[in-house]
């Protein structure tokens, strides 16, 4: 038993080295080795600690592929919360949403924390827990809640060292473009 754990170990650590360089940086898995995952959040997960920067990508059920540069750093003390959620994290994001037929809700750039261009929204519900990385200023704008209008959202499913991975939606009104995405550290 004991052969067969060391040999799933080495043959892990192969797997894992096998995209380094020279230079002893690993190379992140490209769009098409991103996968959609089943899997559901632990009670009480958490983006909180998660801040850094992120290389994303975004495929869609039709096929349709983008990258993006992710940036995440922690929201001011004062507005760790909105409404019945917690905003641990608010950042950026370098992505062109058009390419995935995905829709743009104000500015993805925006640094301004009543307003950030990515906020990641924490939250207890009867179906469990939830982490969302909502897109857009006009989206993320404090005191303004929106029903009807575009919306470019991140759902987060499994999260690991280095990374997290998900479905993602965006639409406005009946009309809607949906997919999966994957999140790599570094």
């Amino acid at each position: 038993m004991k052969r067969v754990r060391k040999a799933a170990v080495l043959a892990g650590a192969a797997v894992a080295l096998s995209g380094c360089g020279g230079s002893g940086s690993v190379e992140m898995p490209g769009p098409a080795a991103c996968v959609p995952t089943d899997a559901a959040l632990a009670s009480g997960a958490t983006m909180a600690s998660m801040d850094g920067a992120y290389t994303v990508h975004l495929v869609g059920d039709d096929g349709r592929m983008t990258t993006a540069a992710l940036s995440l750093t922690p929201q001011p003390a004062d507005m760790r919360s909105m409404q019945d959620a917690m905003t641990p994290l608010g950042g950026t994001i370098d992505v062109d949403l058009s390419a995935i037929g995905a829709e743009e809700v104000g500015a993805l750039d925006s640094t301004d924390p009543e307003a950030p261009g990515v906020l990641v929204l924490e939250s207890d519900g009867s179906e469990g827990r939830t982490i969302l990385l909502r897109l857009g200023s006009e989206a993320n704008q404090r005191g303004r809640m929106s029903f009807d209008g575009a919306f470019a959202v991140l759902s987060v499913q499994h999260m690991a060292d280095g990374g997290f991975s998900g479905r993602w939606w965006s639409g406005v009104r009946e009309a809607r473009t949906e997919g999966h995405f994957c999140a790599y550290g570094g």
